[in-house]
């Protein structure tokens, strides 16, 4: 539900649909009710349903395709399948919301909506549409992107950040970084509501 396909598509002008195609990748427990709307929609011709897919087949995928959808309707941190997309060529069509924002800014390519705005929604697939069409130049550069994304760049980055401040390392701070799903909870793919929140019975000790 928080990836906002369900709005998305609610909010695609009906001239759009006659030259457009939506692949959809992985799953949640939102699945069956985003099937049932896309039948009642009438919109089966035009949206098919992969389910969750190894990560190298993703990545195989995605050169195959004109732009990544991304219609957030929560404040996602660092969505890097934006990264792997800009990566393959992709245009970027994606909501305006925090870190969903930023990073498709960064790679540049980037047709960026309201979720909540359909008239938001529909100027950025039109203004997609003209540019595949007429082949706008991405102006996207991807030397930029390999050194901002490279394994050395993250791993110097956290180094500097942390052998670097001085403060830090005369507090002396103690700290715990705990993983959730799994090791604090149940793992049962992105739970997002409290009902689906349950301890592992081996944490509280």
């Amino acid at each position: 539900q928080e990836k906002g396909l369900k709005s998305f598509l609610q909010s695609v002008p009906e001239s759009a649909w006659a030259n457009m195609e939506v692949h959809i990748y992985g799953s949640g427990p939102d699945e069956e009710d985003l099937r049932q709307f896309i039948i009642q929609s009438s919109l089966e011709p035009k949206c098919f349903f992969y389910g969750r897919q190894p990560h190298r087949k993703i990545l195989e995928q995605l050169p195959l395709y004109d732009a990544l959808l991304l219609p957030s309707i929560w404040y996602e941190n660092t969505p890097l399948t934006i990264v792997e997309a800009a990566f393959a060529g992709l245009r970027l069509l994606c909501s305006e919301w925090g870190g969903v924002k930023e990073l498709a800014n960064y790679c540049g390519g980037a047709y960026l909506f309201n979720p909540e705005d359909i008239e938001s929604t529909g100027k950025a697939i039109v203004r997609l549409k003209s540019d595949i069409d007429s082949g706008v130049n991405l102006k996207r550069d991807k030397s930029h992107l390999e050194k901002s994304f490279s394994n050395s760049t993250f791993i110097n980055s956290h180094i500097s950040l942390y052998s670097g401040n001085q403060n830090l390392q005369r507090s002396k701070i103690k700290a715990l970084f705990l993983d959730r799903d799994g090791i604090l909870i149940k793992d049962i793919q992105f739970p997002h509501r409290p009902e689906d929140f349950h301890l592992k019975e081996d944490i509280l000790p």
